[in-house]
């Protein structure tokens, strides 16, 4: 029995397979590698997912749901088709026309799988992700960082290079950068960093309101919805084109790729401090990186090129951004299998967040400060690891503690 690997992403998803020594990405019934992370209601009450939904939602944006990825580990729900979803429900969804796709094109039944995570998902949303898969009928072997998951899809396709890379992973809707080496058939992370709500969809989001200013709309969310698909066509082309021409009804306007930059000034700077800090965590320099892989579709805007250029030249365009975090969770799954295509190779990883408890503090006789969190296990130690702390009661007289445990 094949474990896939699964990229499940705010946007698009994937499923790949590790097969020969190698990981390949498998087609839906449009011949496409990636399917559309939507869900929506037909007309006729029919449940569409993927390809078919995306297109429903042009011209019936209430009656269905993209980007439900960003809200895992909340309680947020989504009304349409006469039913409450919760993001869960609408993974579970996505997870099993994944998993419909692969019983299509193994002819086998597919019971367990590695799915990505974004690298700075909180427990929450993890468990959200799990429950999703159970709900799908999938048996998870193991949550993989996204941004790990393109490392080891670059070792296993490098595997006698030894460089310190840094991985900027920046996909529909989170954005994570890694830090790590490979030697010797060992990927080696040093420490991850990201925001858990940034990515193309923000991009997007900002292009949509900087085309109705342009062109005299309101930027209100039923016009933002219909302005979606052409403005998404729109923001592909300025990753190549310095001035697009967009026409809307009988109106056009120029958009420039500096109009672009403007707009989005905000979203672009708030990323580079979250490289900073991991190479500090890291304690790499950016003139000791051999080279910068790129990972999610974002990271093909012509915005983003330019800023990751500037951190260091050696940006690798070799990998496609699209399937990397698909074809090394399949990698991962091989490496659970002990595949021996893979048996050599050796991966660790670290904890994106600190744990620890909330704590008080003595101010003076009687007086506490509440509230104060002591770590225990701090962001980027490598996994598994074990830490222990030792607390006291702040009256001796105390039987009983409420331990508060925070990520």
């Amino acid at each position: 029995m094949t474990c896939v690997g699964i990229d499940l992403g705010t946007t698009n998803s994937l499923i790949s397979i590790f097969k020969d020594g190698r990981a390949e990405v498998l087609k839906n019934e449009l011949d496409e590698i990636m399917t559309p992370s939507v869900v929506a209601v037909g007309n006729d009450g029919a449940l569409l997912v993927g390809r078919a939904a995306k297109d429903h939602l042009v011209n019936n944006p209430q009656n269905g749901v993209a980007c439900f990825k960003r809200d895992m580990g909340t309680t947020k729900h989504y009304e349409f088709g006469a039913k409450s979803w919760s993001p869960i429900e609408l993974s579970a969804v996505v997870l099993k026309e994944l998993k419909r796709i692969a019983e299509l094109r193994l002819g086998e039944p597919v019971t367990e799988a590695v799915i990505s995570v974004p690298a700075y998902f909180h427990d929450a949303p993890r468990q959200a992700t799990l429950d999703a898969a159970q709900i799908a009928g999938l048996t998870v072997r193991r949550l993989i960082n996204e941004p790990t998951a393109a490392a080891l899809a670059y070792g296993c396709q490098n595997k006698d290079e030894e460089a310190s890379l840094m991985v900027f992973d920046i996909g529909g809707g989170t954005f994570d950068v890694t830090i790590l080496e490979v030697f010797d058939q060992i990927i080696d992370v040093k420490a991850s960093g990201g925001i858990s709500h940034l990515g193309g969809e923000d991009y997007l989001q900002c292009l949509a309101k900087l085309v109705c200013k342009k062109i005299g709309l309101d930027d209100d969310e039923a016009t933002l919805s219909k302005l979606y698909p052409k403005v998404e066509n729109l923001k592909r082309k300025l990753s190549v084109e310095d001035a697009v021409d967009f026409t809307y009804g009988k109106k056009t306007v120029e958009i420039k790729q500096d109009d672009f930059l403007q707009a989005t000034n905000e979203l672009t700077d708030s990323l580079k401090p979250i490289v900073i800090r991991c190479l500090r965590d890291a304690q790499v320099s950016l003139d000791e990186l051999n080279a910068i892989i790129l990972v999610g579709g974002a990271s093909r805007m012509k915005i983003i090129q330019d800023l990751v250029s500037k951190f260091n030249s050696n940006v690798n365009n070799e990998i496609d951004p699209d399937v990397v975090v698909a074809e090394g969770a399949s990698v991962q799954a091989a490496l659970s299998e002990e595949d021996h295509a893979v048996k050599d190779m050796v991966l660790t990883d670290v904890a994106p967040h600190s744990l620890g408890v909330e704590v008080s503090r003595q101010m003076r006789l009687n007086r506490f400060e509440d509230g104060l969190f002591s770590p225990i296990i701090d962001r980027n130690t490598t996994l598994p690891v074990s830490r222990s702390n030792i607390y006291s009661t702040a009256h001796p007289l105390a039987e009983e503690v409420e331990l508060h445990i925070f990520q």
